[in-house]
């Protein structure tokens, strides 16, 4: 098994405090968060040109996460995930430019029934399950919620995302494997 596999990185902007998220917020308390950020530069934050857009589709994209991992077993300590990658990503490190940190947490000390993952990000993979024909569709993963076990099999057959999706057209947005924790006591000691 490939060492990228044992751990998660959490990707932060410097000087914020880690673990953040919008839809923990009203929609506007996040609004205003969110017009900070599209100023920064990095097309990380490019994300939030349409806020209105981008704020309602994350909503519906933590619906359908919670709902498809309580389907596949998972006990859910929180309503909302925190995001992290399984690995690096090369993708993310270019998105933030210089801007961001990270923190990395051992696969093995989180329970299996309170991680979830997706190959990509999440947001991304319900978009795509949507292009049944454009070459970058793969119904084996795109649209889909993994436990650990079913993302360890995924990776043995298709691989970890890497540079691929900078020149292979059937892995355009294959950019990282995200994954949702499903309880904030593995990131109490970070707050």
């Amino acid at each position: 098994m490939n060492n990228s596999k044992h751990y998660l990185t959490h990707y932060f902007m410097k000087g914020t405090r880690p673990f953040l998220s919008l839809t923990k917020l009203n929609y506007y308390e996040a609004s205003i968060i969110a017009d900070r950020l599209k100023t920064i530069s990095g097309r990380a934050f490019r994300r939030f040109n349409n806020f209105e857009w981008y704020f309602n589709e994350r909503v519906i994209t933590e619906d359908w996460l919670i709902n498809e991992f309580i389907s596949l077993g998972g006990k859910p300590k929180t309503r909302h995930p925190i995001y992290f990658v399984l690995g690096e990503s090369s993708h993310l490190e270019e998105a933030y430019g210089e801007n961001y940190s990270t923190i990395k947490v051992a696969l093995d000390e989180i329970n299996d029934l309170e991680v979830s993952f997706t190959y990509p990000d999440s947001m991304a993979t319900r978009f795509i399950s949507r292009e049944t024909d454009a070459i970058h569709f793969n119904s084996q993963y795109h649209g889909k919620l993994f436990t650990k076990q079913g993302i360890f099999d995924t990776i043995d057959k298709f691989g970890m995302p890497g540079e691929q999706w900078r020149s292979e057209p059937k892995r355009k947005f294959d950019y990282f494997i995200e994954a949702q924790v499903w309880n904030e006591q593995y990131i109490a000691e970070y707050m």
